[in-house]
């Protein structure tokens, strides 16, 4: 919020405005620019330079005051041309950054690397991830990370979470992912949200959090295996009538507690159509939610109503 901090040509004297929505922003020559308010903006934003310097380029968040950045438009963390164009990001707890795409590392001749750090906490809603061809790192720590849009996780870099919430579209992997945290965390598949395994595992650490009662529901399809590392939960919304569905393998991991919810009708709520394994583990229906299981199941302990 210093306009002390801004010049509108790269190495001139500092002016009097700081950018706003609209604006194309280019943090470099060393800089790090810390976010401080809860209203910044700006179109683009480049963390490294792109032509008239060889420097880095970082954004960091106050550690108070729900800091939040908002972008119509993408972040390129890390430039190209050379391989000191580094560009970093640093979240803190209560800090938030709205993008529509995010691409870590430089993607063209001589790229430079980027660094996402979600250590401490924050929240990331961007409509997907692009990997440059730098050699760039990924620290989900203790963030939450929500895709907002149609997207393919990559495949390599980003392949961890810790609260991963899938908003709104369908998200597609590329490889086997994970939700590795330390920390209680969850899987979110929002109302009228997909995740699509695709051929890949996904390795839930925690919760599963799914919505039913809606126009759409929310599904996980998929020919691979959703791991499970708690228990489900299935909200109703109360919109609708659709239930939510799980269509791929499901792999217990443990004896887990199935809660669902019921959306007030007579419809089922939770459809798991696909076979679900566990030696010596089982199955605990709660809520007042129909449960319709239709897959081969091979899990051995047993299920509970």
């Amino acid at each position: 919020s210093d306009p002390n901090t801004w010049t509108k040509v790269s190495g001139s004297t500092y002016s009097t405005t700081i950018p706003v929505e609209g604006d194309t922003v280019v943090i470099e020559r060393g800089h790090t620019v810390t976010v401080d308010i809860t209203n910044a903006a700006c179109a683009t934003l480049d963390l490294g330079s792109s032509a008239t310097t060889t420097s880095s380029g970082n954004l960091a968040f106050t550690s108070t005051g729900n800091p939040m950045l908002t972008m119509s438009g993408r972040i390129l963390v890390g430039s190209s041309g050379n391989t000191s164009r580094t560009g970093s990001i640093v979240f803190q707890n209560g800090s938030t950054l709205i993008t529509k795409n995010i691409t870590i590392g430089g993607t063209s001749t001589t790229p430079a690397t980027g660094a996402i750090n979600m250590t401490n906490g924050g929240l990331l809603k961007t409509s997907g991830f692009n990997v440059g061809t730098g050699s760039s790192t990924w620290t989900p720590g203790l963030g939450t990370v929500e895709l907002t849009s149609t997207n393919t996780l990559p495949s390599s870099v980003v392949t961890s979470f810790n609260n991963l919430i899938i908003g709104a579209g369908i998200t597609t992997l590329a490889t086997n992912i994970n939700c590795v945290s330390s920390n209680v965390n969850y899987l979110k598949v929002n109302d009228s949200a997909t995740l699509n395994l695709s051929t890949y595992k996904f390795a839930a650490q925690d919760s599963l959090i799914m919505y039913c009662g809606t126009v759409n529901g929310s599904s996980i399809l998929g020919s691979d295996t959703l791991t499970l590392g708690g228990n489900v939960t299935v909200k109703n919304v109360a919109t609708g009538n659709k239930a939510a569905v799980i269509s791929c393998r499901i792999a217990l991991g443990s004896t887990r507690i199935f809660d669902v919810e019921n959306d007030g009708t007579d419809s089922v709520d939770l459809v798991v159509s696909n076979s679900i394994s566990g030696t010596t583990f089982g199955l605990t229906k709660n809520g007042l939610g129909k449960l319709k299981l239709t897959g081969l199941n091979s899990y051995t302990g047993a299920t509970t109503i």
